[in-house]
């Protein structure tokens, strides 16, 4: 049992004064004032108190990228490391993440297919990290944005193909460039458009294909371009 001072249980407005959360294994039993927690807890079960804490729901961070850092230029320390090092890095920012709360991540894309890795990883226990949903490489034109990523296509056959190889990966999520960014310097800017309308449409129904959701944020013109595709 988890004691705390206060207890939010994600319903908008329930908070519990001295609350508890009861966990049996990986499922939560029982959450509500403590008195109450108490009353359906195991004797001898191990007791946790945090009187001067709140506990609440896992968080979810719907956009990172763990491959990148901190630094002035990530791009450049993502392009100087490689796979093995690249891997461990983005292992201990996946461990950052969960000591500050964080459960769930959407990673939006990323190289080699790296994060699928770092799932499989968490999932077996060898690595400590939040659940992973990940975009796995993202789609972008010639010399578009992150294309480092090594996810560059052209044209619709390409860009079909490329949803296919991430779909049979297990990406969750397909990520496409649909407009510049602020990491690509020589590329478009993160209000114009990188594809064609036909192009976003067969992206999109690809990924619809495979069951999956596609992904970018979009401004002005090219937001107009993305609902329509």
């Amino acid at each position: 049992m988890i004691n705390a001072r206060r207890v939010l249980t994600g319903t908008a407005g329930e908070v519990f004064e001295d609350g508890a959360v009861l966990v049996d294994g990986a499922a939560i039993v029982a959450v509500g004032p403590r008195s109450d927690v108490e009353a359906q807890a195991p004797l001898g079960g191990q007791r946790l108190a945090f009187p001067e804490s709140t506990v609440l729901p896992g968080l979810v961070d719907a956009h990172v990228h763990l491959d990148c850092d901190g630094r002035p230029d990530p791009v450049a320390a993502l392009q100087g490391r490689d796979n093995d090092a690249l891997l461990q890095d983005m292992a201990t920012r996946a461990e950052q993440l969960l000591s500050i709360g964080v459960t769930t991540v959407r990673d939006l894309g990323d190289r080699d297919h790296l994060v699928l890795r770092l799932s499989e990883a968490i999932a077996a226990g060898t690595v400590a990290g939040p659940r992973l949903m990940s975009a796995a490489t993202p789609v972008t034109p010639p010399g578009g944005h992150c294309w480092f990523l090594g996810g560059e296509v052209n044209g619709v056959e390409e860009i079909r193909r490329l949803v296919q190889h991430n779909a049979a990966a297990r990406a969750k999520v397909i990520k496409v460039m649909e407009t510049g960014g602020g990491l690509t310097k020589s590329g478009a800017k993160s209000w114009e458009s990188q594809f064609t309308p036909d192009e976003l449409a067969a992206l999109v129904d690809e990924a619809h294909r495979a069951g999956l959701p596609v992904e970018h944020v979009m401004l002005d013109e090219a937001a107009r371009i993305g609902v329509e595709g």
